[in-house]
């Protein structure tokens, strides 16, 4: 195979919130674009239209990859539905010039649409088209072995490889108050209902629990829940700044005053917010999924409940609150668990093998630059 020149990597803005882009973050703060010559251009596909109407934003640097014939390695970071139509006409366009094709997905949104029936396709037509896409890259990566054994059974001629989600190794959180942390979408089937009542329960016995809640969407739907529930003071609703480095920082300093973090509903794939509270040491109640039983055991590294189990999730929030032995046991081996398995020198390290044998040479970097990148001394 004759050596790449170059990576041209696709996905959302490294500004937006996301587990694409949260991604890219992660591997830029872990030295990834020093070490390898990736350039990054932004792809905002929240919807069908915006990722169009951005596609002519990066026309120039497809063409470049194009006409170079084999030159570049085309990445795409793929989050949502929507992101992967509009990505897939990179797709095409790469596999006709020889350029080879990485896909990472991000969550199980391709799964959910081949299992579901909307547009009035049949199952087996949606598998179809989706199987002509996969077929045309060289790599599909995910972030679960879950899912890697679905793109498998989608696309038998297309190499598979698990690499969770990146997460940076932060300061283990300290002087833990009497605070729960919710970090997530204000929207429909976000569970903040359920523990939002969870919390007025706790109240009956503990008047000085309270509960912080950030994340995107409007949180009015949920302020009326919990004044219908007479917890209007010990309820925050914290407004989420627009771009993803400010709402970081926002979560960091919640981070540290909080006593547990909760993941109250079923997530698509596994938040970036749930990988960083187990990163800062927090203890983690959250509804269990599928891919959310992938990283967490039950009562090793964190506590898991049924989807709409208001009163399991009332009473392992009281086991957590009530005893400080247990809430410690359950953050130490969270971080541990998480810093093992989804640490962005480890996924660095992965992506690079990927990289390497598509004839891509690293760049020439002194180990200083990587150091200070890494948080970590030369």
């Amino acid at each position: 195979m004759p050596a790449a020149s170059r990576v041209l990597m696709l996905g959302e803005p490294p500004e937006v919130h996301g587990a694409a882009a949260s991604s890219v973050r992660a591997y830029r703060a872990s030295g990834l674009f020093e070490r390898w010559p990736v350039r990054h251009v932004p792809l905002r596909t929240g919807s069908m239209k915006l990722a169009l109407a951005t596609l002519a934003d990066i026309a120039a640097h497809v063409a470049f990859a194009l006409i170079d014939r084999g030159g570049t390695v085309v990445h795409l970071h793929a989050a949502s539905r929507a992101g992967f139509w509009a990505q897939s006409i990179v797709i095409a366009l790469a596999a006709c010039a020889g350029c080879p094709v990485i896909l990472q997905l991000h969550g199980d949104a391709l799964e959910q649409w081949t299992e579901s029936g909307d547009a009035g396709l049949h199952t087996e037509l949606r598998l179809a088209v989706l199987r002509f896409f996969l077929d045309r890259c060289h790599c599909v990566v995910v972030p679960t072995e879950r899912l890697r054994r679905w793109v498998r059974s989608v696309s038998a001629y297309t190499a598979s490889v698990c690499i969770p989600d990146p997460v940076l190794a932060t300061i283990p959180a300290s002087g833990r108050r009497r605070m729960i942390l919710f970090a997530g979408a204000h929207r429909p089937g976000s569970g903040l209902g359920e523990l939002l009542q969870a919390v007025s329960g706790l109240r009956l016995q503990s008047p000085d629990i309270t509960l912080a809640c950030t994340g995107p969407g409007d949180p009015q739907a949920a302020r009326v829940v919990a004044e219908r529930l007479g917890i209007t003071d010990a309820v925050a609703f914290l407004d989420c700044p627009g771009e993803a480095t400010a709402h970081e920082e926002q979560l960091r300093a919640l981070r540290q005053r909080a006593a547990v973090f909760v993941v109250p509903a079923p997530a698509v794939g596994i938040p970036s917010e749930l990988l960083a509270a187990m990163a800062a040491r927090l203890p983690i109640i959250a509804c269990r999924t599928r891919d959310v039983s992938e990283l967490i055991t039950d009562g090793v590294d964190g506590l898991l409940f049924a989807p709409g189990d208001t009163a399991a999730l009332h009473r392992l929030l009281c086991r957590v609150l009530h005893d400080p032995g247990l809430a410690i046991r359950l953050g130490a081996a969270a971080r541990r668990s998480v810093m093992r398995r989804h640490s962005a020198d480890r996924a660095m390290a992965r992506l690079g093998s990927i990289y390497a044998g598509l004839a891509v040479q690293p760049l020439a970097v002194r180990p200083c630059v990587l150091a200070s990148q890494s948080g970590k001394p030369a």
